[in-house]
């Protein structure tokens, strides 16, 4: 009898800590809103991705970004936050996400559509925001217009601009994709 109220204030005092852990190391759990209420507040936003902002209390708050991080056919990470994996599209499809500056060309690099058998639907390009000449992140959107295929389901795919054409710099991402 005297064990089973051992253990259960031990399990008690288990289940408060790590509330009060949870409310305390929470960002913005304070009030203060975290990376929004920071940016708002007028407080220094470093150019970094994710984003981070470092309020007058010198707490930093990172943002928060939608998405899915996929890894190229050459091990580069790309984050795709929309159209995520099996997501049903319609025309036009907005693609939206972040890839290293080194990806465009001229603040650009190739999206295309293609079909179940892997015909192409549709081709466009993706603008990326900001300096492209960085080896950092940079956000990037697409509008593709298509007319829909026969197949119900296809692949959206990033291509790294390549100019020179050379095979050993060409890489991609794929996503699955299914249409509307």
């Amino acid at each position: 009898m005297k064990m089973r109220w051992i253990l259960a204030a031990v399990a008690a005092v288990v289940v408060v800590a790590a509330g009060v852990s949870f409310w305390v190391f929470q960002p913005g759990s304070d009030g203060s809103g975290g990376f929004s209420a920071c940016v708002k507040a007028g407080n220094p936003v470093a150019e970094s991705y994710p984003r981070q902002c470092r309020d007058a209390k010198g707490r930093m708050f990172t943002e928060k970004v939608a998405g899915k991080t996929l890894e190229s056919k050459r091990g580069v990470s790309v984050l795709i936050s929309s159209p995520t994996a099996g997501s049903l599209v319609s025309n036009p499809v907005k693609v939206t996400g972040t890839v290293p500056g080194s990806w465009a060309f001229e603040a650009n690099f190739g999206v295309e559509l293609l079909d179940a058998n892997r015909r192409s639907v549709a081709s466009s390009y993706a603008s990326v925001e900001g300096n492209w000449m960085t080896k950092k992140n940079v956000v990037f959107t697409a509008l593709v217009p298509f007319e829909p295929p026969t197949s119900k389901t296809g692949f959206l795919v990033l291509n790294k601009a390549n100019p020179s054409d050379l095979e050993g710099k060409a890489d991609s991402v794929e996503i699955p994709i299914r249409f509307r």
